[in-house]
């Protein structure tokens, strides 16, 4: 399952995802290094770092979020920094100077699930989070040049001429000011 893919400088391209082990139900990271010209340079499994949930490069790193971590990646799979989470995102995104987006979805004891937007700063500590106030899910994050948050998800919504039987969803889409 493929999570992410980069372009390096030179031309080689560097694919990441997860790979997994159903007589041991072990999820490991897979780097795959290819040149420029499509051949296969090398191929590494980090155990340990796995089911990835979401991937993003850094010019000389891979940081990736999997079941209960961040971690970043050196290229040659050696642990930079890591950080544990409370729960699993869905997606994350670096900002300026090092800083990571994460969105997810969190339980807070109930049945329904909130979306929630994380934002660490280059050490992996927690510099603020956002729990939206509607039931839904956080899908995804990108950063603009200025180095704000924009998030897309889904969102509970009032039943529909009174099927309330049948959930009714928006689309929200949020700006996270850094």
């Amino acid at each position: 399952e493929l999570t992410a893919v980069a372009v390096l400088p030179g031309g080689e391209v560097l694919f990441v995802g997860n790979h997994y082990v159903p007589a041991t139900d072990a999820s490991s990271l897979l780097q795959r290094r290819f040149s420029a010209d499509g051949g296969l340079l090398d191929e590494r499994l980090v155990a340990g770092t796995g089911p990835v949930n979401a991937a993003e490069f850094t010019p000389s790193s891979l940081v990736v979020a999997d079941r209960g971590r961040v971690v970043e990646l050196g290229f040659d799979g050696r642990v930079l920094r890591e950080a544990g989470l409370v729960e699993g995102p869905n997606d994350l995104a670096l900002g300026l100077g090092g800083d990571v987006y994460l969105v997810g979805d969190r339980n807070l004891g109930g049945s329904e699930w909130f979306p929630c937007v994380t934002r660490l700063d280059r050490d992996f500590a927690r510099v603020w989070e956002y729990v939206h106030a509607r039931p839904g899910l956080a899908r995804s994050v990108a950063v603009g040049p200025s180095g704000d948050a924009f998030v897309t998800g889904r969102v509970e919504a009032p039943p529909v001429d009174g099927a309330s039987e049948l959930p009714n969803y928006d689309v929200w889409i949020a700006r996270f000011a850094r």
